[in-house]
């Protein structure tokens, strides 16, 4: 359940913790900064809604009320934008992390089968049925450590692709600030 940290002051409307904006949802009204300040993602929204309030030429309050919706409205599409971003970035990683743990588990199934092929193949006198199994093990063992390998190669270059597409979109995105593009593509902040 959420918790109540204050009301607004103009519509006595109560504001709660889990809010992101620094406005009053009922009304629009900007909230005072001692309300603001309890509010956990405000100070960075803050800081993009002066931005925008630069951009746009807004000086007074009445200016700032008066877009008050359009600049509530850019906020939420920057946080909508951020965390498409982010899951999919986190969607790559896995299909990258996937490819690895394939290659490491082909390595381990071609090493098991070379083993016990030889094993078995050492064993054995040569034009024994034994050996024939053993040659075959070690065969085997290869040509699916390396079908496998090859399908890890595959998969974790899917995420690599799919991490340099989300970059490209991200860098060219109208909505995001570069300290935002540093924030999803995990890179320190310019």
């Amino acid at each position: 359940m959420a918790q109540q940290i204050a009301t607004c002051p103009k519509c006595k409307v109560p504001i709660f913790i889990v809010h992101d904006y620094s406005w009053c949802q009922e009304c629009g009204d900007t909230l005072p900064d001692d309300i603001r300040a309890k509010l956990p993602k405000l100070q960075k929204i803050a800081t993009d809604a002066a931005a925008a309030r630069v951009r746009l030429g807004l000086s007074t309050d009445a200016d700032i009320n008066s877009a008050g919706r359009g600049l509530r409205t850019a906020s939420i599409q920057v946080l909508s934008v951020i965390s498409r971003y982010r899951d999919a970035y986190l969607v790559a990683r896995a299909v990258n992390g996937y490819g690895s743990v394939i290659k490491v588990i082909a390595v381990l199934i071609g090493l098991v089968s070379l083993i016990i092929g030889i094993s078995v193949a050492g064993n054995a006198r040569s034009g024994d049925p034994i050996f024939s199994i053993g040659i075959l093990l070690v065969i085997a063992g290869v040509i699916a450590g390396i079908s496998l390998y090859v399908v890890g190669v595959i998969v974790a270059a899917q995420g690599q692709i799919l991490k340099a597409s989300l970059d490209s979109a991200v860098n060219s995105s109208p909505f995001l600030t570069n300290e935002h593009r540093a924030e999803v593509m995990s890179l320190p902040k310019p």
